[in-house]
């Protein structure tokens, strides 16, 4: 396998679900099973159990006489025996084992990758290959011969994706320091916020106390709470002095005043009624 196969799998396998994307023959209908290779001890039990197993099952190629003899001698089978409902896990079988389609890979959440028509069991087999079994030896020379032959415009498909993977990476790397510039900019934005926030608090509030203190030298505490919108009765003292201005001066200038002014006063009415009290 050359470099680049080697970078682009190392790339590929890192991906934890990648099994995911490997086509499993195994369907709803499939009764439980044991696969196929003798010493294996993976099995299918039911479908909906087996979505997020760690292996995918495969069929023998039946159509191909040659190439499912090679099957049945890696299983540790006899050439007789009948395989049309038997299946290999993919534990026996290299990622470079399966067609590939780099950007359906990882674009297409629904595609599957299935093996490549000349591939056989070559992984996890143990000691089953018996020289007894009346397999011709160049069936399997010749499924070696055709899976090692060289795919150059394969190599050149897997390089210009292997260079777009690299630019996407060095993107999110690029992106993902600055969103974390973003984030300390932005963390420093809250921090200084909340401290003049906290300031501007103690600045009206300041404020807000010097008013009330300016506000006590012309005013009862009636009258103030009054002018800051707050419910408030008349004491005596408040009417006794508004009695007081009232009759300083015309009737007039007590309502100039009261509605113009908008100093707080009573009423006449109020006063009045005080008076005859």
């Amino acid at each position: 396998m050359s470099l680049l196969k080697s970078e682009l799998n190392s790339l590929l396998t890192s991906v934890p679900d990648y099994i995911q994307k490997v086509k499993c023959d195994a369907t709803e209908k499939t009764p439980p099973f044991k696969c196929a290779v003798k010493t294996c001890f993976n099995s299918f039990l039911r479908y909906k159990d087996h979505i997020n197993c760690p292996y995918k099952f495969h069929k023998f190629p039946v159509t191909n006489k040659s190439l499912c003899n090679v099957w049945k001698l890696k299983c540790g089978l006899n050439r007789t025996d009948d395989v049309e409902k038997l299946m290999v896990c993919s534990d026996h079988f290299s990622l470079d084992d399966y067609l590939r389609n780099y950007k359906e890979e990882f674009t297409n959440p629904n595609f599957k990758r299935t093996l490549k028509p000349t591939v056989y069991p070559n992984l996890k087999l143990g000691k089953l290959e018996k020289p007894e079994d009346n397999i011709n030896s160049n069936e399997e020379s010749q499924m070696e011969t055709n899976t090692d032959s060289p795919e150059s415009e394969e190599d050149e498909s897997q390089r210009e994706f292997l260079n777009e993977v690299r630019k996407e990476v060095d993107y999110n790397k690029e992106l993902t320091e600055k969103l974390d510039t973003l984030q300390k900019k932005l963390n420093k934005l809250q921090s200084t916020s909340k401290h003049l926030s906290a300031k501007q608090r103690k600045v009206i509030i300041n404020k807000k106390a010097e008013d009330l203190r300016v506000l006590k030298k012309f005013f009862s505490d009636t009258q103030i709470k009054l002018l800051m919108g707050q419910e408030a009765t008349w004491t005596n003292d408040d009417l006794a002095r508004a009695f007081t201005i009232r009759h300083m001066g015309s009737k007039k200038c007590y309502l100039y005043m009261k509605n113009t002014l908008n100093i707080p006063l009573p009423s006449l009415s109020c006063l009045q009624k005080w008076a005859n009290s």
